[in-house]
């Protein structure tokens, strides 16, 4: 690959500017559907969306857009314009009986890796300042992270490590989130209607 050149991994779509919040998680041993009630979603076995059709909708339907698919024992929630699976008490409650996992980016930079199982945060971190780990078992995941790019020591500097997150995610779930899956593929779909102010 020569210095500038885009590296062939399916992930482009999370290097692209214009992916400005996005959130993904994964929860084990739960279908899609069943996913997509626990967020709080109305499931219509006819509505599936792309990403471009879920940001057209949620527009329209003044809500937050989601996608469920599902990948061997796995089913991911996809979000490109809300944070539902960063609620770290709610990816507590979801992974009771299993194990889920989320990562998340916001447009303002923030972003957080974290790992649940059955109801307890094992491990949470931020990749570029992956030193800092909170949970039950901070250093669970070291030797994963090491491998998917993901320096444990690291105390910041590092950034843009969206792409070596979803290596991490693919290691642990054995889910590629590709751009096809990601971004093309249609998926079941439903708006969560925002709250409004009591």
């Amino acid at each position: 690959m020569t210095a500038g050149e885009e590296p062939n991994d399916g992930l482009e779509w999370v290097r692209d500017p214009a992916t400005v919040m996005w959130c993904v998680t994964c929860v084990q041993n739960m279908s899609a559907e069943d996913l997509l009630l626990v967020v709080g979603a109305e499931v219509d076995p006819d509505v599936r969306w792309n990403a471009q059709e879920a940001q057209i909708e949620s527009h329209r339907q003044g809500g937050s857009a989601v996608r469920v698919a599902s990948a061997g024992s796995w089913a991911i929630l996809i979000e490109l314009m809300s944070l539902k699976g960063a609620d770290g008490t709610w990816l507590e409650d979801v992974s009771r009986g299993r194990t889920a996992v989320c990562y998340y980016q916001t447009g303002g930079g923030m972003e957080r890796f974290s790992l649940a199982i059955d109801g307890v945060m094992v491990t949470e971190f931020e990749p570029a300042i992956a030193a800092h780990r909170t949970g039950s078992s901070p250093d669970r995941l070291v030797a994963e992270m090491r491998a998917a790019g993901i320096d444990p020591d690291g105390a910041g500097g590092e950034f843009d490590l969206g792409a070596a997150a979803l290596e991490l995610v693919d290691r642990l779930t054995g889910v590629r989130l590709t751009s096809e899956m990601v971004v093309s593929q249609q998926w079941p779909a439903a708006v969560i209607p925002r709250r409004r102010p009591v």
